[in-house]
């Protein structure tokens, strides 16, 4: 059992919660680092298997020299020693993943996951981890790694949240809808909701305008609302993955404010911690008590904020205010205790009767009473506080602010660290390539990228995003030979083999196309996208059986490919299988039951079909979800 591996590969590791080079200072010069190589050099010379050492030298030869060569040699010395060796496990992890070799980094990330469980380390590269599952074949491993975490004693509350989290997402893309919701359950989001809006947000001013749901409940009264009177309706469809989606729910749905409501009883009175995303700025009151106020546009993620307060015993009172720009609007709100654990014994009820359930309780406590535990962004915060010279904490900070996407996009604050970490040292290839992932000016991402390269030339995903960038300029020869030189550095990288079957099919090659595809498939049949290009070629040569197979492929690999699946329903249409249609419409609402696109495409099958009954009873399910649904209106019409 895995529980145990934890335990038995956890090391008395000096470092167990900060950065991994504590040691290595920015400002020390090159000679002074090849000086300190030679030290350690000597101090192997009496003790070679010293694998605390070993790794110091490689990191001092990939981190200041990018030397990755002797590093990568240094570190697997390093672990033949000591297999839970944290610091080569992160390095190779690094240097492979820099090359394109994700199998290779995924195994190292996993590794070293395990060996520091209990730092918040862990939660940097759990993420990292996550963000690979598309291009390895190893998925298994990091359904065990997450299990595992929520079993170990090691790991914090808030790791085992992301471990969930990170298993729902699993599941749904293997399909295990009914196991990806039970991990959904064991986070305590809330699923029961009262609602209503749409109000205004023109000019982003609806966050600080106070408008009815702030100043009363009343359940029997209308509100005038941006386009229409509104007033508060139960939620009929419970958010089966925890996103309670207002652009859905509501129309409109574009610069828009809307509220839910729900009512949560606790069998004492005990403190609590809210976590929140939202999409876009949200407010939380609980008991009439502002706990949270984020004016913040941005997509909504997994806990990107929280803040603490106190459940009294009985029924208690949560409002939450959504403010929407454009685009998605929506929120997830769970409850724990402040350090993250699940709270026992909490129910929640949307029944309006409740209110009146509710006392008036002083305003004894206030927010900064409870102590909310964050996880690893709270912990690296704080580390660039007390030691702005760490450049890895930096780095550490700037990469979980893109995974959380917690502030404002304009606020650039992901950018913000990685240029501290960069100005730190400034010759380190992995700093810029982050550096270009975030960066908004197109020819800084570009700079960016070839400042990795000129530092360490065998970068590989330097050369595919700079092919990315080519790419979206319409410059496909700069692109494609872009992408070949990052094959020459590793011919199975899968995502520039793919790219140049996108070239090749915009040219109009498509058997080239084609071939590339297939090569993907050959060495990596797990690889989804290859799958589904594949079928859009064979698709376009008419060989339609072949198409559809391999766009089954691509939907066992991966079941959430909304794009993969909207491709095969249109083939499905040119086929003229309207029952295969309806069951694909059926897994997208299997995935997204807030979607009335879905029920109006049947709808539509159903009307073909010269069955108005059925055809009728699909826009009213859709209306069930939204009542003011324009085009299902239309469609009943």
């Amino acid at each position: 059992m895995k529980v145990s591996k934890i335990a038995l590969v956890l090391v008395f590791w000096f470092i167990a919660a900060g950065s991994l080079l504590p040691a290595i200072r920015a400002e020390v010069t090159i000679p002074e680092y090849q000086a300190r190589i030679e030290e350690c050099k000597e101090a192997l010379a009496k003790n070679p298997e010293q694998a605390k050492v070993l790794a110091e030298v490689g990191w001092l030869s990939h981190f200041y020299l990018a030397d990755n060569q002797t590093a990568t040699e240094y570190f697997q010395k390093a672990l033949s020693y000591d297999s839970g060796q944290a610091k080569a496990l992160e390095g190779l992890g690094i240097i492979y993943d820099s090359k394109g070799f994700y199998d290779e980094a995924f195994n190292y990330f996993i590794q070293l996951i395990y060996s520091i469980p209990q730092s918040p380390i862990a939660e940097v590269y759990l993420w990292r981890a996550f963000y690979l599952l598309p291009s390895v074949s190893a998925w298994q491993e990091l359904t065990n790694l997450c299990q595992d975490l929520i079993d170990s004693t090691l790991a914090s509350h808030i790791l085992k949240a992301n471990a969930h989290w990170i298993l729902s997402e699993i599941n749904q893309r293997q399909a295990k809808i009914e196991d990806a919701v039970a991990e959904i359950e064991e986070l305590g989001f809330i699923k029961d909701w009262l609602i209503i809006g749409s109000f205004d947000n023109e000019g982003k001013d609806g966050f600080d305008q106070v408008f009815a749901p702030e100043e009363e409940i009343d359940f029997n009264k209308t509100y005038e609302g941006k386009e229409r009177d509104v007033k508060w309706r139960r939620l009929q469809i419970r958010p089966k993955f925890s996103y309670l989606d207002l652009r859905a729910l509501f129309r409109p749905h574009e610069k828009t404010t809307a509220y839910a409501l729900t009512f949560v009883h606790s069998p004492s009175h005990q403190a609590v911690a809210l976590r929140v995303g939202s999409s876009d700025a949200i407010k939380v009151w609980l008991n009439d008590q502002l706990l949270l106020s984020r004016d913040v546009y941005r997509p909504a993620n997994f806990d990107q904020d929280a803040a603490g307060g106190f459940l009294h015993q009985g029924w208690n009172k949560l409002l939450v205010k959504v403010c929407q720009d454009e685009g998605d609007w929506g929120l997830y709100l769970r409850l724990t205790d402040p350090q993250g654990e699940l709270l026992p014994n909490l129910s929640f009820s949307t029944e309006k009767a409740r209110l009146k359930d509710i006392k008036s309780y002083p305003s004894l406590e206030t927010e900064a009473e409870v102590k909310v535990e964050k996880g690893a962004i709270a912990y690296f915060e704080n580390q660039v506080r007390e030691k702005p010279e760490d450049a890895f904490a930096h780095a550490y900070l700037g990469y979980l602010y893109s995974v959380k996407e917690a502030f404002d996009i304009e606020d650039e604050a992901d950018k913000k660290e990685f240029l501290k970490a960069m100005g730190l040292n400034s010759h380190y290839a992995p700093f810029h390539y982050r550096l270009a992932l975030v960066e908004s000016d197109k020819n800084k991402k570009r700079m960016s990228l070839e400042k990795a390269l000129a530092i360490d030339p065998e970068h590989a995903k330097s050369y595919f995003r700079l092919g990315r960038y080519y790419y979206g300029r319409d410059n496909y020869q700069e692109a494609e030979d872009q992408f070949k030189e990052a094959l020459k550095i590793n011919p199975h990288y899968l995502n520039s083999r793919l790219y140049l079957a996108f070239i090749y099919s915009y040219r109009g090659w498509d058997k080239e196309a084609a071939s590339e595809l297939e090569k993907i498939i050959k060495i990596a049949p797990h690889y989804a996208p290859a799958h589904s290009e594949l079928a859009d070629c064979l698709e376009k040569w008419g060989t339609l059986p072949q198409a559809l197979a391999e766009y089954k492929t691509a939907l066992s690999l991966d079941f959430t490919r909304e794009y993969t699946r909207e491709k095969l329903i249109d083939l499905y249409a040119y086929l003229r299988d309207e029952q295969k249609m309806k069951e694909e419409y059926k897994n997208l609402i299997e995935l997204n039951p807030y979607d009335t696109g879905p029920y109006l495409e049947m709808a539509k099958i159903y009307e073909g079909l010269d069955d108005y009954e059925m055809a009728i009873a699909q826009c009213e399910e859709a209306l069930v979800i939204c009542p003011e649904d324009y085009e299902v209106l239309a469609e009943i019409g």
